[in-house]
C-alpha cells in the first residue's frame, strides 16, 4: 500500500513539475494536485487523538479601513499557506483583468492595500 501511495506522489509531482515547466498560471489544476498531495501526506500519518490547534487561513481587502477575515481553516499550517497562496493567484488573475495596461497596473500594484496571513489558533 505504501508503494502505491510513493508511486501516486511521484505521479503527480511529475505533473505538477510539466505544468510549471510549460509556464502555465497557477489555477485550480494546480490547486486540486496540491489538495491530493497534501492528502496522501495525511493518509501516511499516524492518527491524532486530539487536534489542539488550527490553522487560519486569513485576508484584509483593505489593510487602512478593513480587518483580517477568515478565508478557511486547516489542521495543518502547509495547508492554510496553499490555501492563502490559492487565494492570492485567484486575485492576482482578477487584478490583471481589472488593470491590463502596464500603466495602470504601475499605478495601481497588486496587493497594495491588500494582506494576506496564516494564523495558529488554539483549540480550547
Amino acid at each position: 500500500m505504501k508503494d502505491k501511495i510513493i508511486e501516486k506522489q511521484k505521479e503527480l509531482i511529475a505533473k505538477l513539475q510539466s505544468m510549471v515547466d510549460s509556464g502555465q498560471d497557477y489555477d485550480r489544476d494546480y490547486h486540486e494536485i496540491w489538495v491530493e498531495l497534501s492528502a496522501l501526506e495525511r493518509s501516511q500519518e499516524p492518527a491524532k487523538e486530539q487536534l489542539d490547534n488550527v490553522y487560519l487561513a486569513m485576508y484584509n481587502p483593505m489593510i487602512y479601513e478593513s480587518s483580517f477575515g477568515i478565508i478557511s481553516v486547516h489542521k495543518t499550517k502547509k495547508d492554510a499557506e496553499m490555501a492563502v497562496d490559492f487565494h492570492k493567484e485567484e486575485a492576482r488573475k482578477e487584478w490583471k483583468e481589472t488593470y491590463p495596461i502596464k500603466e495602470e497596473q504601475e499605478e495601481f500594484p497588486f496587493g497594495y492595500f491588500e494582506a494576506w496571513t496564516v494564523r495558529e489558533e488554539p483549540l480550547k
